[in-house]
């Protein structure tokens, strides 16, 4: 039950995050805003949650990260109720730019203290458990959080339908901040019992963590650069993809569900995960879904089949869920590094939020409206390269 209970915020999170992803780009957009108008929205909500990426792996750890969350929670009702208020849409920017700030204050310090769960479980099949269903959890939200911003909106006036939308995040965000509220005295309880071990541990000079646990390789690195890879791409995928269907002649549903389909496979495959073992430090388990990741851009860059893009989306989302999977794992595994190496997952996320979607709309043309996603075909060659030589040596070390 309580294992039900600590993945439930992140999944209302990625909601949230969803809806503020869909809900001004599209009010933008009805307004007749330039392209660049429209993809700024995201860029305002990455810049802050770039910068503020970097600077919390200065200061979050185990003792302060559900306080820092708590935060969070009160400067996302802050910046709702600013986005339900404002006449101007473009005064949504400042209020987005708040809304990263909060977000990141959610999923950084979420990460640190995830461990805390799986307290009475040793080696690495609680880092395993706790990196799939978080990653499960979160993925589900960002593909629930475009389909419920429609849903609601639909049900109400055009015109006003998305402040109900924001009204929802803030109930949302209470929700998270009651359960996060009941977590904080089970966290802080978990802390204190692992320091009451240290000292135990210190007075016998008897091993705290089991060998195992103790030598995990560091493949942060590993990790960091199939993010980029990663993200660079999905970012173009789920920022282009309507620009792309509008050229080939998809509908508003056809396109919907194709950026859905990738957010939805995130998830499935990440809670398949839940069972890995070693996988995650050879080469030709990551190049499987790396290759279907790279088949799945070409696909969509190329046709203009719904069911072959469907298709595309399907087998690239495989992918999706192997990086993200990856990423979060190597950067738990390390317990003395866990804090920093988070930030750094998470600065990766916002930098590639502000840059992918610009760089892809600057090589995006009608006639070539599939060009970015064929540079992001690239890119993953190169991270497919990279993963190989490092898993290689690793494997020849060992």
């Amino acid at each position: 039950m309580l294992r039900i209970l600590f993945y439930i915020p992140p999944f209302l999170m990625n909601i949230i995050t969803g809806l503020i992803f869909f809900v001004p780009a599209r009010r933008l957009a009805a307004a007749n805003e330039s392209a660049v108008a429209v993809a700024a929205a995201m860029s305002a909500w990455a810049v802050t949650y770039t910068v503020t990426s970097i600077t919390l792996g200065f200061v979050q750890n185990k003792k302060n990260a559900v306080k820092l969350i708590l935060l969070g929670q009160s400067l996302s009702i802050i910046a709702l109720a600013g986005l339900l208020t404002v006449s101007d849409i473009k005064l949504q920017y400042y209020w987005l730019m708040l809304t990263g700030f909060s977000t990141v204050l959610f999923y950084c310090p979420f990460q640190v203290i995830m461990s805390a769960l799986e307290k009475n479980v040793k080696g690495t099949a609680a880092l395993i458990r706790s990196t799939s269903f978080y990653t499960f959890s979160w993925s589900l939200g960002l593909a629930a959080g475009p389909v419920a911003a429609a849903a609601i909106w639909g049900l109400f006036d055009p015109a006003t339908g998305w402040k109900v939308c924001y009204i929802f995040c803030m109930a949302l965000n209470v929700i998270i901040t009651v359960i996060c509220l009941f977590l904080h005295a089970y966290v802080k309880k978990v802390n204190q019992e692992e320091e009451n071990s240290l000292v135990e541990n210190t007075v016998s000079e008897t091993p705290l963590c089991p060998e195992n646990e103790k030598k995990l390789p560091d493949f942060a690195i590993d990790g960091w650069a199939l993010g980029i890879g990663g993200y660079l791409t999905v970012y173009m995928l789920r920022s282009l993809l309507p620009y792309r269907g509008e050229v080939i002649g998809l509908s508003t549903t056809q396109m919907g569900i194709l950026i859905g389909m990738i957010a939805f496979m995130q998830a499935v495959t990440a809670f398949a995960l839940y069972k890995s073992r070693t996988w995650m430090y050879k080469p030709i388990p990551v190049l499987i879904p790396l290759a279907g990741g790279i088949i799945g851009l070409v696909l969509a860059a190329t046709v203009s089949n719904f069911y072959v893009l469907f298709a595309s989306m399907f087998i690239y989302g495989i992918f999706s869920g192997i990086f993200a999977w990856d990423m979060i794992y190597h950067a738990i595994a390390i317990e003395e590094k866990r804090a920093r190496y988070v930030s750094v997952n998470e600065t990766i996320v916002g930098v590639f939020g502000i840059l992918s979607p610009l760089a892809g709309g600057l090589f995006a043309t009608p006639e070539k409206s599939g060009l970015p996603f064929l540079i992001g075909a690239g890119v993953l060659i190169f991270a497919a390269a990279f993963h190989v030589v490092y898993s290689v040596r690793y494997q020849i070390r060992k």
